[in-house]
């Protein structure tokens, strides 16, 4: 079995763009289903005949799953009018989550889907810095403490909790 090195964790977007974690689970479903936020781009692209949707999302769950720095953000590409995915990238922040959406939609008009890469380190740093703060308390003995500020790095880089 595996153990979590954190509680799961909720997380919405602030009017900033900034990760707010939200203890409160029926706050954070009500944002998710109303939020306009989620949705950070989403657009159309043609490639000869064949056309692609690309779309960037707000996640608000962490998809880590095992720890470290949570990841939040998720780009997909898609053949228009399928639910299958052609490519997925995933980030820990909005900012990077923005320039990998760019650089896909770069890579889709020059070399089409054809040149999306299979690792996703040659898209965009996935890896970068990311801050919140806790909004409420979590249960547990290595509970999370509101008020309180964290920080986490690259991989392998301990948290200043």
């Amino acid at each position: 079995m595996i153990e979590l090195e954190k509680p799961l964790l909720y997380y919405i977007l602030d009017a900033n763009k900034n990760i707010v974690a939200a203890t409160d689970l029926k706050k954070w479903s009500e944002w998710f289903e109303n939020s306009p936020d989620r949705l950070l781009k989403q657009e159309y692209i043609k490639d000869g005949d064949q056309e692609y949707f690309v779309s960037t999302v707000f996640l608000g769950i962490d998809h880590s799953y095992v720890g470290g720095t949570p990841i939040l953000f998720e780009t997909m590409v898609f053949e228009s009018g399928s639910m299958s995915e052609l490519y997925m990238q995933q980030y820990t922040a909005y900012d990077d989550a923005m320039r990998g959406h760019g650089a896909i939609m770069s890579v889709l008009r020059e070399n089409g889907v054809e040149g999306l890469p299979d690792d996703i380190e040659d898209v965009a740093n996935p890896c970068t810095e990311v801050e919140f703060q806790i909004d409420a308390a979590c249960d547990g003995p290595d509970a999370w403490k509101p008020g309180t500020h964290y920080k986490w790095g690259l991989p392998g880089v301990e948290d200043d909790k």
